[in-house]
C-alpha cells in the first residue's frame, strides 16, 4: 500500500503526534515506603532509617535534641488529547505523591507519618476523583 501524502499532511500529522506526547515531571527520589510498617516508635534508630530509606529529601533540626526527616516522591503526567490540536485545552493528567515524615528525638524515632495520594483527572477540567491515605507509622511502641 502506497500513501500519497502532501507535505502539509505530513506536517499536520507530525504536529499531532508531537502534541499528544506525554510529559512527566518528578520531584524527590523513590523511597521504600513499605519500610513504614517496620518503624517502631521509641526503638527504630536514625541509622536504621538511613540504612533502609537512604538520605531524606529534607532534614530539619528541632531543638533541643531532635531532627525531622522528610522523604518525598511526587510525579505528575500530562497527556494532551486530540482536542489540543484544535486549540481546545483538554488533557488527561495523573498525579501521585508519597511523603514520609519521621521525627527523631535523641537519635530514636518519636513520631512518623506517611501520606499517599493518587489523583487521576480526565478530559476538559474534569476530575474523576482520587485517593488520599494517611498512615501513622510506628503504632507499635516499646514498653
Amino acid at each position: 500500500m502506497v500513501l500519497n501524502l502532501s507535505a502539509r499532511q505530513v506536517c499536520s500529522w507530525s504536529v499531532a503526534v508531537a502534541l499528544t506526547a506525554a510529559c512527566t515531571q518528578t520531584v524527590g527520589e523513590r523511597f521504600n515506603h513499605t519500610y513504614v510498617d517496620r518503624i517502631v516508635i521509641g526503638k527504630t534508630t536514625i541509622r536504621e532509617a538511613l540504612t533502609n530509606l537512604g538520605q531524606p529529601f529534607q532534614k530539619t533540626i528541632t531543638p533541643p535534641k531532635g531532627e525531622t526527616w522528610v522523604y518525598v516522591f511526587k510525579t505528575a503526567t500530562v497527556t494532551p488529547t486530540i482536542a489540543s490540536i484544535f486549540n481546545v485545552y483538554a488533557a488527561n493528567t495523573s498525579r501521585s505523591s508519597k511523603q514520609l515524615t519521621i521525627t527523631f528525638t535523641e537519635g530514636v524515632v518519636s513520631g512518623c507519618s506517611l501520606v499517599t495520594s493518587d489523583s487521576p483527572t480526565a478530559g476538559y477540567l474534569s476530575s474523576s476523583g482520587g485517593t488520599n491515605v494517611m498512615t501513622t507509622c510506628g503504632n507499635r511502641t516499646t514498653q
